[in-house]
């Protein structure tokens, strides 16, 4: 089932146990006027008192890539797994109730930021509950891209650090 951003915080439990938290399926895709697409689904925590959600968001390149980075593929690159690029997630709310905020860093090419307001589709019940926003490119390309936004299931994840 899909959820809005609101949902997100309204559906949370009242409490959550100790090194877990409130997990968020998200998906996002941009598409660049060239053509060129970019696609990622990840998991991302939420942060309820700060009313946002997130992953990896952090000036720092993850140690272990397969655990801690979110990975973007590419349509130029034919979406090779082993030619993902690494980034780092933010989305808050926007500037009405019907917005957020998505913030993305490019952790492989030189901590980039992009950041761009998406609006929720105007009849969510019906069409879908699908953010949709235009801004800058996250590549190297002239124009614009148009991004979209979606998030699936909302859960408690185990996030109990691992000591190796």
């Amino acid at each position: 089932m899909a959820l809005t951003f609101d949902e997100i915080f309204s559906s949370a439990p009242p409490s959550i146990p100790v090194d877990h938290v409130w997990a968020i399926g998200t998906t996002i895709v941009v598409t660049q006027q060239d053509g060129r697409t970019s696609y990622t689904a990840h998991v991302l925590d939420a942060d309820l008192a700060a009313r946002r959600v997130e992953w990896s968001y952090t000036p720092v390149r993850a140690v272990d890539p397969v655990a801690q980075a979110m990975l973007v593929s590419f349509s130029d690159r034919g979406w090779d797994y082993r030619r993902q690029d690494e980034i780092g997630v933010r989305i808050s709310q926007g500037t009405s109730a019907t917005k957020i905020r998505l913030e993305i860093m490019m952790k492989s090419w030189g901590f980039g930021l992009v950041s761009v307001e998406l609006d929720l589709m105007s009849n969510a019940a019906r069409d879908g509950k699908i953010y949709m926003g235009r801004g800058a490119t996250i590549g190297h390309g002239a124009g614009k891209a148009a991004y979209l936004v979606t998030f699936g299931s909302a859960f408690i994840a185990d996030r109990t650090p691992v000591i190796t």
